[in-house]
């Protein structure tokens, strides 16, 4: 009789829903195209990718405005620096 690996979250090693519960029972959960999937690598070239666009944006967007900054109350241009 053969019996199957389970793991401590209850699920069968290695399928969707070993994974779906890893991925949901950690960050990853949020980073996967798929819940069920473990394609990490991926995940984290996508939300390092996002993240530089991210402070992109930023980045030009103060550019745009690196005259108008000097006029922001020191306090609100501390917190936008932070």
């Amino acid at each position: 009789m053969s019996r199957e690996a389970i793991g401590e979250n209850g699920a069968v090693l290695g399928s969707g829903d070993y994974w779906s519960r890893v991925n949901r029972s950690t960050f990853f959960g949020g980073l996967m195209r798929r819940a069920s999937e473990a394609s990490y690598q991926e995940a984290l070239r996508e939300a390092g990718s996002r993240a530089s666009d991210m402070v992109e944006e930023i980045y030009n967007d103060l550019q745009e405005h690196k005259k108008q900054l000097a006029s922001i109350d020191s306090g609100q241009r501390n917190a936008l620096a932070k």
